[in-house]
């Protein structure tokens, strides 16, 4: 993750006739001195340098170290002035406004609700920026040897290069960021833009800059005890423009180059030999999010479904988080790829360590990204592709086509995710109770078996749409509380989706007791029910 600033010679004719690879030592010397730790790389072509940052620069930084480069550069300095009319105060480098490919992540109902940016010249000259990318991953493998468990490094950093190292930000959209050009259905557009910078009153809002982590050292942001929050990246751009949509060809190209083959899990880790007797199930508290756990009595988690905070433009109600304990490296199994049920990553960095589950879904860049993280780290990350199960429960996928409607094929992450149903017991009602977890699936593309007799139900979708049908008698999706069971909603204070907003259905359905992790804080089973 960095902040990309790249400089052209503002002289037309200067910069035709200038190499700038004939200064490359002066100009990497002179930035990295200037911005020191801040620095994640920087390079020099004929035409342009550029340098990334783990921190924003103020437009004052920028031209000093534009100064710099030129003072350690005389002959440069020489012809860029010679060949301005304009000496006092004249702009020797201009900033080149960047091309980004924006992969579109749709809400709900289906509208771009955020862009995932990748630099396009990086992957416009996809051979080059391979090699670099390579290179640098090679370096922290060197670094972390005991970490990697692949015993060919190279073939390792082949899969996972360019996805470990490319940068990715997500801002989000709203009316002044939408096109006259409309996007449709397309996933992939490319845009005209640039990050936006301070440009006054700096040194007041540089004590409020939060620090953006390269990603390249779990290790020593865990000893500093430092996150990974890209939350202040967000709406941290200007679109100039959309240039095109993309299809095609082109498409494939960025596709194979930042996707990562993972493998068929025919086992979850830990989701086995246990007496489901003294497995308590808890809900935490997270705020606009989902993370729910198993975990033997007195004992650390063993598993997670579900590993999500509030982010974005949640992120202000997320709660102080205390009791999510990684010490015994837990499997985690994520019911679908939105990062409101996988973000948990990046404040408990432990998880990198860990085992995770994924669906078979479209994954946005900087999931990619962090799952290259994971597995660079130690990590493995598999495929649920069918059933897991054990003798306190299944792991499921939803069905291929609706319950409601036969016709009707699974087409997005609300309906080909991951859902859980467990057979726990407890001791307040002294028998055993059954719990589903179905993440944000709606009810319809859940199979049948998992939908009956059912003591805890999680709401579907943090209590919001849990169906695609706008139907009168939607709420038949919802399964019956035949008895006196118990719902649990998680979300957070002041949310933007308005959740809980389908709670008049739940109780169509008489799921009247609830729990509602916001203001009854983190449910759980051996306490609570």
């Amino acid at each position: 993750m960095a902040f990309i600033y790249r400089y052209q010679i503002q002289n037309k004719e200067v910069r035709k006739r200038t190499n700038l690879k004939e200064y490359e030592d002066i100009v990497i010397e002179s930035i990295k001195k200037y911005y020191e730790n801040r620095i994640k790389d920087c390079r020099v072509e004929r035409n342009f340098f550029e340098y990334r940052l783990i921190y924003k620069a103020s437009n004052d930084e920028l031209r000093k170290v534009s100064k710099m480069i030129l003072k350690k550069c005389p002959i440069l300095k020489s012809e860029i002035i010679t060949n301005n009319s304009r000496i006092n105060g004249v702009k020797y480098f201009e900033r080149i406004r960047q091309k980004y490919y924006a992969f579109v992540e749709r809400d709900e109902d289906e509208k771009p609700s955020k862009f995932h940016l990748i630099d396009y010249d990086d992957f416009n000259e996809i051979d080059s920026f391979s090699e670099v990318a390579k290179k640098r991953f090679n370096e922290y493998c060197l670094r972390h040897q005991k970490k990697i468990t692949n015993e060919n490094i190279d073939i390792f950093s082949k899969a996972l290069a360019i996805p470990f190292y490319m940068d990715v930000f997500t801002i989000n959209l709203n009316n002044s960021y939408f096109f006259e050009q409309d996007i449709g259905e397309n996933n992939l557009v490319l845009i005209e833009g640039y990050q936006r910078e301070y440009n006054t009153g700096y040194q007041r809002e540089k004590e409020n800059i939060q620090k953006i982590i390269s990603y390249l050292d779990v290790e020593n942001l865990m000893e500093s005890g430092e996150t990974y929050d890209d939350e202040n990246l967000m709406d941290g751009f200007n679109i100039s423009k959309c240039l095109k949509i993309i299809d095609g060809e082109e498409i494939k190209k960025v596709d194979k180059a930042i996707t990562i083959e993972f493998p068929e899990a025919g086992s979850v880790k830990n989701f086995d030999n246990k007496n489901y007797k003294n497995i308590d199930f808890s809900v935490h508290n997270v705020g606009q999010a989902l993370a729910t756990s198993l975990s033997e009595i007195g004992k650390p988690p063993f598993l997670f479904f579900d590993f999500g905070v509030s982010e974005g433009r949640n992120a202000f109600n997320r709660p102080t988080i205390r009791d999510i304990d990684l010490s015994e490296k837990p499997s985690i199994v994520i019911s679908h790829v939105h990062r409101d049920h996988w973000y948990g990553l990046t404040i408990f960095t432990e998880s990198f360590y860990c085992d995770w589950y994924i669906p078979h879904q479209y994954k946005e860049p900087l999931f990619l990204k962090r799952c290259a993280e994971i597995l660079a780290n130690g990590g493995s990350v598999s495929y649920i592709d069918s059933p897991i199960m054990s003798a306190f429960g299944t792991i499921f996928k939803g069905s291929k086509l609706s319950n409601y409607d036969p016709t009707r094929a699974a087409k997005q992450k609300h309906e080909n995710g991951l859902g859980m149903k467990l057979k726990l017991f407890s001791e307040k009602v002294n028998s055993d109770v059954n719990v589903l977890i179905p993440g944000d699936q709606n009810f319809d593309y859940i199979p049948r078996s998992y939908l009956s007799d059912i003591d805890v139900l999680v709401a579907s979708h943090h209590g919001g749409k849990y169906s695609w049908s706008t139907r009168q008698d939607v709420f038949l999706d919802i399964p019956y509380n035949y008895n006196n069971g118990q719902i649990i909603y998680s979300y957070g204070f002041n949310n933007t989706h308005s959740h809980p907003s389908s709670i008049l259905d739940y109780e169509e359905r008489d799921w009247v007791r609830r729990h509602d992790t916001i203001k009854d804080s983190t449910f759980k089973l051996k306490q609570d029910y």
